[in-house]
């Protein structure tokens, strides 16, 4: 071994008999401020954070609507003439808002000018908890606005039961559960339009395949024999004979005399989108219409064109 050789491993070994100089650690001090910071900057970034998201769900909610209504309005315009086109939203089994294509059940028919079926195609959902609403539901009552919601609808989430409220005597309405229609002469939108919607019932257990909601007639009740309009007197289903197999299977309430009263579902063309999580934990009825006054996302639909326009939130009605 030469003599460097040997000179290095002696070396070695005495720096391997040294004390090392340990790295040097966080004091409690230390560790403290730097959590303390941590926390800070998570204060300040979370809100935003949590803002960026909400308009994203709004964002994509407002996107899926107005490509629908885009579609809706072509598929109008594409239509046999009679055969007018729409959408219809609802809250299914789970409690997910789902948007449905509907359209004219018997063009040429002016008794069944108002009844819609709901076709095969692809359904939609929103993101949840964001959900849709007609934008009339949060308005303040007034004898001119026959589809404003007193306030225990507004507040009530359960389409089978519906309020007892001495002034509603119709077929239930729910703030989530209505519909938007284009004419298919010339693709205009049919604002405040009845619909009866047309569901399938293929089991036949007397729930609505799509929508989940009870439908048609029963031979152990009554058939479905009216309607109710947005204003006015029940309207006969004639010419549909009670108890035929021919009677569509209509999404229907029971409230006149135990007689199958078929449910509206208007048509709109004023958008209200919100945080329905946030919607049931404001509290008292009144409550609940101040939060859609001041929180939520109003779109108008255009009657024309079918374009989703954004207004400002905390836009009254």
């Amino acid at each position: 071994m030469t003599r460097g050789r040997r000179y290095n491993a002696a070396y070695a070994r005495r720096e391997s008999r040294l004390p090392r100089c340990a790295h040097p650690a966080f004091t409690l001090v230390e560790m403290i401020v730097v959590v303390a910071i941590i926390l800070v900057i998570l204060g300040i970034a979370l809100p935003a954070f949590t803002t960026l998201w909400d308009e994203r769900k709004v964002s994509e909610a407002q996107n899926t609507i107005q490509g629908l209504l885009m579609t809706t309005r072509a598929k109008a315009l594409q239509a046999v003439s009679g055969v007018d086109s729409g959408i219809f939203f609802f809250i299914d089994a789970e409690g997910v808002q789902r948007i449905v294509s509907i359209e004219r059940a018997n063009p040429g028919d002016l008794v069944w000018e108002n009844v819609f079926r709901i076709t095969p195609d692809r359904d939609y959902s929103l993101p949840a908890p964001i959900r849709v609403i007609p934008r009339y539901v949060a308005e303040n009552g007034s004898p001119n606005t026959p589809y404003t919601f007193s306030p225990a609808e507004l507040a009530n989430n359960n389409f089978v039961n519906p309020p007892e409220d001495a002034d509603i005597d119709v077929g239930q309405r729910h703030r989530n559960f209505f519909t938007i229609v284009y004419r298919s002469s010339d693709g205009r939108l049919l604002n405040q339009r009845d619909v009866l919607i047309q569901d399938l019932d293929a089991e036949p257990d007397g729930v609505g395949d799509i929508a989940g909601v009870h439908v048609g007639i029963d031979e152990d009740d009554a058939e479905v024999a009216q309607y109710w309009p947005q204003d006015g007197d029940p309207l006969n289903l004639d010419p549909i004979p009670p108890f035929s197999r021919t009677v569509p299977t209509l999404l229907t309430d029971d409230r006149t005399n135990h007689r199958g009263v078929a449910i509206n579902f208007p048509s709109v063309d004023g958008l209200l989108v919100y945080d329905d999580s946030l919607f049931n934990e404001a509290g008292t009825p009144d409550q609940k219409r101040d939060f859609l006054l001041r929180t939520a996302q109003p779109f108008y639909v255009n009657r024309l064109t079918g374009a989703v326009i954004r207004g400002p939130v905390g836009e009254t009605p």
